[in-house]
């Protein structure tokens, strides 16, 4: 089984690196002794490393003597769904088939089996459940054995949002922060909803929360820097987010594209056209770089012939894997440019021949 939505795989990565001490040392996140704590972080480092095959073995392990630990319950299924698929059904039936067994003997045992521990066990299924209903109904019962379980309660909300049922969902992530301000997790899923109800300042202030507890999640931080920049149009904010990706990934196109619209958006026309004509000469058939460059060359620069012979070129490259900008190498290309030749009239440039006629 692997994990479905966007909770389930961010909170998997989020486990994976986190030191143990990181949140309150209480059964959810901790193991009983001291001894167990240690071999904990170990197997954490491992983890980390790339070494899942080696930190399931122990995280498995630990999750059978520590049954309360939801943060081995994640980290162990994290280690599962990061083996090669060849290995990795064996081993998922074989943890799936555990907690199964587990969750009918604890039913047997009653009020003798304690109740963080049948909660635990029925959050685990909920990590390898894939339909959401089923899911929602495994979270349920964990929160009703233990009301504290911010785990359960958070996956609970993404769950729900998943469902449509926004307000509901909603309300498990706040009451989920309130028992762990630290779970990152919570923040994320708060952030994303806000953002798809077009509520942008929410889900700035949810994003900042998430990358404060968790600043390596560059996935994360590009998608805060795309908000910034398109939905808050806050330039020197969103260069800033960018700076730090491109410190990580210095050749990664999509951030250096994010940089040019945060010099745009701070009305550094010339910096943003400098980068855009850098990135046109190095990533010649890369759609995005030449419709930032029209766009930039049309509003605000109002260089309307420039503008025209970018769009023109456009239409030479080959389709582009981005979705946005596929859409615009077809119909909207040829409107603008009709639009433009129809407004320049006999001032019109010729077609350009290379690339330098564009630039």
């Amino acid at each position: 089984m692997v994990w479905s939505g966007a909770l389930c795989l961010v909170l998997s990565i989020s486990c994976q690196t986190a030191p143990v001490s990181e949140k309150p040392a209480g059964d959810l996140e901790a193991c009983k002794t001291e001894e167990g704590r240690q071999q904990h972080q170990a197997a954490g480092r491992l983890l980390a490393s790339g070494l899942a095959e080696r930190a399931l073995i122990d995280l498995t392990r630990l999750a059978r003597s520590n049954p309360a630990c939801a943060r081995l319950t994640v980290q162990e299924n994290r280690a599962l769904n990061l083996l090669p698929e060849e290995d990795k059904r064996e081993r998922a039936l074989a943890i799936l088939g555990y907690y199964k067994d587990r969750s009918v003997a604890q039913a047997a045992g009653g009020a003798k089996v304690e109740a963080a521990v049948r909660a635990n066990v029925l959050f685990a299924l909920a990590l390898h459940e894939p339909k959401l209903p089923k899911r929602q109904q495994y979270l349920e019962q964990a929160l009703a054995l233990r009301e504290d379980h911010y785990y359960a309660r958070t996956l609970l909300g993404e769950t729900l949002w998943s469902l449509g049922r926004i307000e509901d969902a909603r309300k498990q992530l706040v009451q989920a922060l309130r028992d762990s301000p630290f779970m990152a997790e919570a923040w994320l899923v708060l952030a994303q909803i806000a953002e798809d109800n077009g509520r942008y300042k929410s889900a700035d202030r949810n994003y900042t929360n998430y990358l404060r507890l968790r600043p390596w999640d560059h996935r994360v931080k590009n998608n805060y820097a795309r908000l910034l920049l398109h939905f808050r149009r806050q330039g020197a904010r969103a260069e800033q987010v960018v700076r730090e990706l491109l410190v990580v990934d210095p050749e990664n196109v999509e951030y250096q594209l994010h940089l040019a619209a945060s010099f745009w958006y701070q009305a550094r026309f010339d910096d943003a056209r400098k980068l855009y004509q850098k990135l046109a000469r190095l990533y010649p058939d890369d759609a995005r770089v030449f419709l930032g460059l029209g766009e930039l060359y049309e509003e605000p620069m109002k260089r309307p012939a420039q503008a025209l012979q970018v769009y023109r070129w456009m239409l030479r490259l080959p389709p582009s894997s981005d979705p946005f900008a596929l859409i615009y190498q077809s119909l909207p290309i040829h409107v603008r440019i009709e639009r433009l030749e129809a407004a320049l009239g006999a001032d019109a440039p010729p077609p350009p021949k290379t690339l330098e006629d564009v630039l």
